[in-house]
């Protein structure tokens, strides 16, 4: 298997980038619409940096990385990091072990010419995982909880399932409640209103309005949307929507990417409510689970999520840069 170092987006055929895939949710974060999303607005100033795998000349594998110049040491990483929640390298379905071996020497390989290699918010059980172990040094990084949504009485504990239960009788004795999913043209619609309404919220909890900055947020949904790749749900009251659910879709798993929640219902436990409703639905439409994302708040095990960590690779040290260029091939065994 060889590796090639490719300089730019258009040097991979559309084509062949839509047959590579990694577990959901990584392959959107790995998709062309993504790395465009990414370069348009966090990584502006960056290099795309493709790292391309291929074998006879048919390409089996892909990471999508940016060389980040703008500090003092020139780093690569993930296109859009740290603003993903879940990474790895793409693959053609059934050769996961053979392009996360290629693709850990490949990043040796890189590290050792004079870059630093910070790949965070990796897929613990993906395709960089299936390198042999000690390739690749790898730490734990953030919690990623995951709920199965496909096992009875996993979405809830017992005892938030009785409040919730209780919370809800309460709001429908004095409001029609609906829960509905948004899709495609709809997503576009409501986008402004679910960005004002998250925005409002982020203020009152004195938390970063930046994360993920407005524009990359805007970028990706732009794109995603009308492929039916992300989605709203929506707690709506009286007609109002309360809470809205940004997720992004991938296969048979729904991954949690952002919320918004209007304050003034936040004693009615909306935004628990409409994770509850929105598990239920996706099983319902036979999604297999429910990735809650990075952050390791209390109420995501209480939903029946199980602990997952995500994973954190670390290559190459701290020396000036020059000796990768794109077109620049690297004969690789695996």
């Amino acid at each position: 298997m060889e590796a090639r170092v490719l300089g730019s987006l258009d040097d991979v055929p559309e084509e062949q980038w839509e047959a590579l895939s990694a577990r959901p949710p990584a392959s959107i974060t790995g998709s062309r619409p993504w790395a465009e999303a990414a370069l348009e607005t966090v990584d502006r100033g960056c290099a795309p940096l493709l790292l391309a795998l291929r074998e006879d000349d048919r390409l089996v594998g892909l990471m999508t990385l940016v060389r980040d110049e703008r500090n003092a040491a020139p780093v690569l990483r993930f296109a859009g990091s740290p603003s993903n929640d879940l990474t790895d390298a793409l693959s053609l379905p059934g050769r996961e072990a053979e392009v996360g071996a290629a693709a850990a020497v490949a990043l040796r390989g890189l590290g050792g010419r004079g870059w630093d290699l910070e790949l965070d918010d990796v897929d613990p059980h993906g395709t960089l995982a299936h390198a042999p172990r000690g390739m690749l040094p790898w730490s734990d990084g953030s919690a990623a909880p995951v709920i199965d949504l496909q096992h009875a009485g996993a979405t809830t504990s017992a005892r938030r399932c009785r409040r919730l239960n209780r919370e809800m009788r309460r709001l429908r004795a004095s409001h029609v409640v609906e829960i509905r999913k948004l899709e495609r043209a709809r997503v576009l619609e409501a986008f402004a209103a679910f960005v004002l309404v998250r925005d409002a919220r982020l203020r009152a909890l004195n938390r970063d309005l930046a994360d993920p900055p407005a524009a990359f947020l805007d970028a990706v949904v732009s794109r995603l949307a009308p492929l039916g790749r992300c989605a709203f749900m929506d707690l709506a009251v009286d007609g109002h929507v309360v809470a809205r659910d940004l997720y992004l879709l991938d296969g048979t798993v729904a991954m949690l990417w952002l919320r918004a929640l209007d304050m003034r219902w936040l004693h009615a436990s909306c935004g628990h409510l409409l994770l509850r409703e929105s598990a239920r639905l996706l099983a319902a439409e036979g999604f297999d689970a429910l990735d809650l994302g990075r952050g390791a708040e209390p109420y995501k095990l209480s939903f029946g999520a199980r602990h997952r960590a995500l994973g954190r690779i670390r290559v190459g040290a701290r020396v000036p840069a020059g000796a990768v260029a794109a077109g620049e091939r690297a004969s690789l065994s695996s």
